[in-house]
């Protein structure tokens, strides 16, 4: 067939012919048949088609509309909804440059109906925090996060620097090899550069591990491990606003949410708690407590007791242990973060009510108490010193040694009080303008 009439010979006109249809839609009609001569060879019934011109008027009805987007054209024309309208149905046929420079966006991302782990640890989704402007109790700025791509089950580890992040890993999955009999096979994480390391590229080989990276500047390629993220901040932010702690009990509340998110969220595919799937059996909720309710810990040999002296002492409940069955208990006497089963709990009674020497508001969470200290006692290898704020290094007989931990616990121990509650300590990632010398203004 052709358009062009003038190159048909013995050319034969037909009325209400055919229509002629291309992509599922009319093209055109053909109005009559003729022959084709070209070099002695003649082609006989080719069948002329008066061309559509549906086609070139949307292009230019897309261009006159300032590029508009096609379905939107075709409901203008169709509804009749201007006037003096042309009556063509505009199909976007093509790629146009003008648009695609113009317009163009980030693909989208759907849920992968078919995973493709079959088992626990076959691939482990994983992501650091952003630098955190108030360092923890224990000293700690990030947060590494682990997530098992079959059960979702999470692991928190909370770190001073990133490059600490590829020792944690190692130890983390020699010991969680170990205890469920299996083998890593995948990782995914970011281009970030504590993954990107050549430690990391050592431990995959080691171990025999597949890394696998997202695209850059494309997180949603990593988004188990991105949502997860949020929801552990959520749920920490939440927690300070319940109960109006200083912002440098962050880590404890991270660490709270993520051992209730293992033992209480429900996986889309298979129904379960993470716990159940990981291990093998439901999880017991009955020693759950309030985060930040008033308890009492008992004074259980710590310090020597008078005849008379109080047997416990006031708390706050921060949390639980993860490599023993305990509490985690801010002692509010000792002014320590110790782990005990002797503990009582009285959830009708937040802290926040009963402590009025506390400098808080609602508005804004306070750095500093005016007559409460809060030091945290950390493992020997923490201690910093010559920093106005040195907690010390005698750790808590029921805490497990840092080397056999699955999940950072953040600052147990016990250490004698050091007065009043130090300021929050805050990263700054510009030079502090008051130790700048000369006008700001002027010019270099």
């Amino acid at each position: 067939m052709t358009r062009t009439k003038g190159l048909l010979k013995e050319y034969i006109p037909i009325k209400n012919g055919p229509k002629v249809i291309f992509g599922g839609s009319e093209r055109g009609i053909i109005k009559g048949f003729g022959n084709i001569s070209s070099n002695q060879i003649t082609i006989t019934q080719v069948a002329y088609v008066k061309a559509d011109d549906n086609a070139s008027h949307c292009v230019k009805w897309h261009k006159r509309l300032t590029h508009l987007n096609y379905k939107i054209i075709g409901q203008l024309f169709s509804k009749e909804l201007v006037r003096n309208g042309p009556h063509v149905k505009c199909i976007k046929e093509g790629i146009y440059s003008a648009c695609q420079k113009g317009k163009q966006t980030k693909s989208s991302f759907h849920s992968l109906e078919n995973k493709d782990s079959v088992r626990c640890l076959y691939l482990l989704h994983m992501d650091l925090f952003d630098h955190m402007p108030v360092h923890s109790l224990g000293r700690k700025v990030y947060t590494f996060v682990v997530v098992d791509d079959y059960s979702r089950y999470t692991w928190v580890f909370f770190l001073r620097q990133k490059s600490e992040t590829s020792s944690v890993l190692h130890s983390f999955v020699k010991q969680i090899q170990n205890e469920l009999n299996s083998t890593v096979v995948k990782i995914r994480s970011d281009h970030g550069t504590e993954f990107q390391s050549e430690c990391m590229t050592r431990l995959c080989e080691e171990f025999g591990i597949f890394q696998e990276f997202s695209s850059p500047r494309t997180p949603q390629q990593n988004g188990i491990a991105e949502r997860k993220n949020r929801t552990l901040i959520e749920a920490g932010r939440t927690l300070l606003s319940d109960t109006f702690l200083p912002e440098y009990f962050w880590a404890e509340t991270v660490n709270t949410a993520c051992h209730v998110i293992n033992r209480a969220s429900i996986t889309k595919i298979h129904k379960k708690t993470p716990y159940e799937i990981m291990k093998g059996r439901k999880p017991n909720l009955s020693y759950f407590r309030i985060f930040g309710c008033k308890c009492y810990i008992l004074n259980n040999g710590k310090s020597y007791l008078t005849k008379f002296a109080a047997k416990s002492q006031d708390g706050i409940f921060v949390g639980y242990n993860i490599n023993s069955k305990a509490y985690r208990v801010y002692n509010l006497t000792t002014q320590v973060v110790e782990e005990s089963v002797h503990v009582v709990f009285d959830e009708t009674r937040l802290i926040n009510s009963e402590l009025p020497c506390r400098s808080f508001s609602p508005i804004g969470i306070s750095n500093r108490m005016d007559k409460l200290s809060i030091v945290e006692g950390t493992t020997a290898d923490e201690v910093v010193e010559n920093d106005g704020y040195c907690p010390g290094g005698v750790q808590d007989s029921i805490e497990a040694d840092d080397n056999q931990e699955v999940q950072h616990n953040e600052g147990t121990g016990d250490i004698q009080p050091e007065g009043n509650l130090p300021p929050a300590i805050r990263h700054l990632k510009d030079h502090p303008a008051n130790q700048i010398i000369g006008d700001l203004r002027q010019g270099v």
